[in-house]
Parts: C-alpha cells; structure tokens; sequence
C-alpha cells in the first residue's frame, strides 16, 4: 500500500481504531493534524504529499489528502519520514531536533508522547510501499 493513498489510511484506520493501548493513550485527543511530506525531485518525488486526519477520543474518525486547516502541521523532507516509517529514527526524536517541523504547540503536541509513539509504532506494521527512490 503506496504511503498515504486510500488503501493504506483504511488499513491505518484499521489499525489504529483496533488498538487497545493507542485507545488508552489517546482517550482525551480530540485534534486535527496535518502531514505535509516535502517533495524530493532528485529523489523521485515532484510534490508535497499532504495527510491529514482527526481523532476524536482516541479514535481516527476522519482523513484526507487536501490542505486545510489543522491544530497541528507536521511538516518535513521525504527522506525523515522515510526514517521514521522504518523505525530508523523515533517521532520525538524528529521533533525535538527540528528534524520536523511544527505549526502548532510543540508542547502541547508533546504532552500526547505516549499516544504519538504508540501510533508510530502501529503505522509501521502496516506493508508501506514509499514514492520514489525511497524503499
């Protein structure tokens, strides 16, 4: 499943909606955010790729592949996401070495750490095929 395309947000929503211990850890999240993915040219990737989705008391009840407006953006190059989809480097790692970047409250995203790294963690069980150059 092509990261971000319908069939693999259904499968995350699968997933995520499944897990007993991401519903524990994100019983109180009721946000919106955004991915935004920064295109790589050189290596294979034209444009931005955009994600987005909502929880709502530890459930995903929405997604989508538009830019709108979001408590939360996400943004980085392709090749961090890569790393973080591979389990090559963790998600808070990424943030809090600007690695992604935030728009947004950094801390108010990180007081959900327990939530973010359980959801990582169930992203990349999921068969990923990445864009590009990137496998």
């Amino acid at each position: 499943m092509l990261l971000g395309s319908k069939e693999w947000w259904e499968k995350a929503k699968e997933v995520v909606n499944g897990d007993a211990d991401y519903f524990e850890a994100a019983k109180n999240i009721h946000k919106t955010y955004t991915f935004r993915v920064q295109s790589e040219p050189e290596n294979g990737i034209p444009d931005d790729i955009l994600m987005g989705y909502k929880i709502d008391g530890g459930k995903i009840v929405e997604y989508w592949d538009a830019d709108r407006p979001t408590d939360f953006v996400i943004s980085g190059p392709y090749k961090v996401w890569h790393q973080i989809m591979r389990g090559e480097m963790g998600p808070i790692k990424a943030m809090t070495m600007r690695k992604l970047a935030i728009k947004g409250s950094l801390p108010e995203l990180l007081k959900d750490t327990k939530a973010t790294i359980r959801w990582v963690a169930l992203l990349q069980t999921i068969p990923t095929e990445f864009h590009g150059n990137y496998r």
